[in-house]
């Protein structure tokens, strides 16, 4: 199979995968609210996103394996390539400690990280340890994954853990309805994330023909440990970026609350992972110009990702802000709907991060990333002070939540790009663009407010709304996109696979 079909195999799938995931999440949510309760959903979607804080104490080890592998493709090397899988189980087998202390204290101190839960705390606290098992089997099952991406075959795991992805929804809905509650959910995911492993694990034997275990060379152990030390770190702190509204809502307002934002923020969190997914696309072009010398083309590069990225995500934003509110009463119902004032903060906080995340995709191609790492900590930290500030403040207003976040990373909107311009001479400052894009998504947002006071009728509103929409992409396309950036960022995002060759 050549590289670029490999490259296209992995892109389809990649994208299929993201897809199904979406549609699965649309169909399994409200049907999850139905049989466990608002409060029940939302401890569950509260427990999981802690549980997510727990993977990155297994050293990245799986990561190191990947590039290790890929790195190696060009090269007859089976015996240098089962050392590789012996140097990630052994850098696994040393962090399990770490990973049994995050473990222990996410499930011990879940109960006070979740208030008023639709469980007794031991019940909480005995669902939190059934996913706990996952933290110390997906790094070791995850190896036949990493071996299969690393010679280019990841398209076979990515199938396989669609499939399983359909399946594991399915039974979770199964034993919801027959009333196993969060227990028989918490042993869904277990059950299959054991079958996706040993499904990817046959899959690797017939695909790769040197798939297997050696003794780790010496050094190379040591080289797995300083590759996953910073990313371990950033690992963690990405994860906060993420997180940190479910988790200043599940422990400051309560579960149900938690539920109501789940529906309320899905297209806002389908926007960043959809952009974060584009950004990743330009970054294989991006970092073979950046392995040369810096020059002109190099810097229309990444001028031209930021443009792309930030386009989608102005026109994104502007969608969610114009329809987000008839999208969640459609598919949960009016009363998931967190309101006007925060559907917009939710949006505004969603391309605050899709921008900090594409100027941190740039970063990481220097593989010097310690400041970036100190820095996103700084900003994560006084995103959470913030928040908790603002709500005890505003006597409790949930709203002031999202506010306090968007403050607190704002030390991150301002240093990010900074830090990119002085990696990479000659990029200009970007702030008028991202005031512009900031301007349409307001400019939709008071159309919105206005074509819902409108006294007509519901297709002619939505008529006009689409109307306000196409202007909008019209503006963005227009302003935003000059002609060479538009031409550039289709090139790079076409060619992303043919520029691994």
């Amino acid at each position: 199979m050549s590289l670029l079909r490999a490259a296209k195999l992995n892109a389809i799938s990649n994208y299929v995968n993201f897809a199904v995931s979406s549609l699965v999440t649309i169909a399994v949510s409200p049907l999850l609210l139905s049989y466990l309760g608002p409060a029940g959903f939302g401890t569950w979607k509260s427990l999981q996103r802690l549980m997510d804080f727990g993977t990155v104490a297994d050293g990245r080890a799986m990561q190191a394996l990947k590039w290790v592998i890929a790195k190696n493709a060009r090269r007859d090397c089976p015996e240098q390539n089962r050392q590789a899988v012996g140097s990630a189980i052994l850098v696994w087998l040393l962090f399990l400690p770490l990973t049994a202390i995050a473990a222990t204290l996410i499930v011990f101190f879940a109960p006070d990280l979740i208030r008023d839960a639709s469980v007794s705390d031991s019940r909480l606290q005995f669902v939190g340890a059934l996913l706990a098992f996952n933290l110390f089997l997906v790094p070791l099952l995850g190896i036949p994954d990493s071996v299969l991406v690393g010679v280019n075959k990841g398209f076979a795991s990515m199938t396989i853990q669609t499939g399983t992805l359909i399946l594991a929804n399915l039974g979770m809905l199964l034993v919801s309805y027959l009333g196993f509650g969060l227990v028989g959910m918490a042993a869904v995911v277990l059950v299959s994330t054991a079958f996706n492993a040993v499904v990817i694990f046959f899959r690797a034997r017939a695909l790769v023909d040197w798939f297997g275990i050696a003794k780790p060379a010496r050094g190379a152990t040591s080289r797995f440990f300083s590759f996953s030390g910073w990313v371990l770190f950033w690992s963690l702190i990405s994860k906060l970026l993420l997180s940190t509204e479910i988790l200043l809502l599940g422990a400051l307002v309560g579960a149900s609350m938690v539920a109501d934002f789940t529906f309320t923020a899905y297209a806002p969190q389908f926007a960043i992972a959809i952009c974060f997914m584009t950004g990743s696309a330009a970054m294989p072009g991006i970092g073979s110009l950046m392995a040369g010398e810096m020059s002109d083309s190099l810097v229309k590069a990444i001028d031209a990702c930021r443009s792309v990225v930030l386009a989608m995500a102005t026109i994104l934003c502007c969608g969610i802000v114009l329809f987000n509110q008839a999208f969640v009463t459609l598919w949960a119902g009016p009363q998931r709907y967190l309101g006007d004032t925060s559907n917009l903060l939710l949006v505004v906080s969603a391309f605050q991060l899709i921008l900090i995340r594409n100027e941190a995709q740039i970063q990481d191609l220097t593989l010097s990333i310690r400041s970036k790492v100190l820095l996103g900590a700084l900003g994560a930290l006084l995103s959470l002070a913030i928040g908790y500030a603002a709500f005890v403040l505003l006597n409790g207003r949930y709203e002031a939540i999202f506010g306090g976040i968007i403050l607190g990373r704002g030390v991150l909107s301002w240093l990010f790009p900074r830090m990119v311009r002085g990696i990479v001479l000659g990029q200009a400052s970007r702030w008028k663009t991202v005031l512009l894009s900031v301007l349409t998504i307001a400019a939709c947002s008071m159309s919105a407010a206005w074509i819902e006071r409108l006294p007509m009728a519901l297709s002619l509103r939505m008529l006009a709304t689409v109307g306000v929409l196409s202007v909008a992409i019209w503006f963005v396309l227009a302003v935003l996109l000059e002609h060479d950036t538009r031409r550039m960022g289709w090139m790079m995002l076409s060619g992303a696979g043919r520029g691994r060759r």
